[in-house]
């Protein structure tokens, strides 16, 4: 059973070592999700600096925030099938780069509404970019490594999440919002960086829908079955 256990993390390090494309796919991903955290603490007080006896207006920034990944999800399946996956992506990240920047540049009461605008944007940009995101992968790594890829990012989005939300407040307690927004455009222009390095052939393509989810449930099952021999 050690022998199993060793394998799958072996499998992991194997795919970031062996596998430069995903290896920049990875890292720009990880980092951008510290931003994303960054924003969303400095925007919840900047709308309380601004309007402190209007919490509702939080509430509406979230729901801002959602709007695009909830409604937009049957058009853009779509159109991640008809445009260049690392151009949309990077043309996404620019956007999302210099729309955070912008909030930077709101002071006053009232021009909180382009403060919404501007999440909305931003929020549009992402929304497209998961997916696109998600198709680029199934280019440049192999039918049998999707499911460490996957996992790969799950682990990499849930510890820079972690340390997004417990940081962002102390950062923006110290700094101030607006380095906030700063270090969330950062992120995003480093991850466009990532992107650009990545080079892989648009024809080299296979239908991910053969890739089922029987085969997801299998190999999950595998895993789960090496964690408990292990164990035992």
């Amino acid at each position: 059973h050690d022998k199993n256990s060793s394998i799958t993390i072996k499998a992991y390090f194997k795919l970031l070592a062996t596998n430069k494309n995903f290896l920049l796919c990875w890292v720009g991903e990880t980092f951008s999700s510290v931003g994303t955290w960054f924003t969303l603490v400095a925007l919840i007080d900047t709308i309380q600096t601004l309007y402190p006896d209007r919490t509702i207006l939080i509430s509406f920034m979230l729901f801002t925030r959602l709007v695009p990944s909830s409604f937009f999800i049957i058009i853009i399946g779509p159109l991640t099938d008809r445009i260049d996956k690392k151009k949309g992506i990077i043309f996404c990240n620019a956007t999302a780069a210099v729309t955070t920047l912008a909030i930077t540049l709101i002071k006053s009461r009232e021009l909180l509404p382009i403060i919404y605008v501007l999440i909305f944007i931003q929020n549009s940009a992402i929304a497209l970019y998961n997916p696109l995101r998600q198709s680029l992968i199934t280019l440049i790594v192999e039918k049998h490594e999707l499911q460490i890829a996957s996992t790969l990012d799950t682990i990499g989005w849930s510890v820079m999440t972690a340390f997004g939300a417990s940081g962002g407040g102390y950062f923006a307690s110290y700094f101030g919002n607006d380095w906030c927004f700063y270090v969330d455009a950062m992120t995003y222009i480093f991850c466009t960086i990532c992107f650009c390095f990545i080079v892989y052939d648009p024809k080299k393509q296979f239908e991910v829908q053969e890739y089922s989810i029987e085969d997801i449930s299998r190999t999950t099952k595998d895993d789960y079955t090496n964690i408990n021999n292990n164990n035992n």
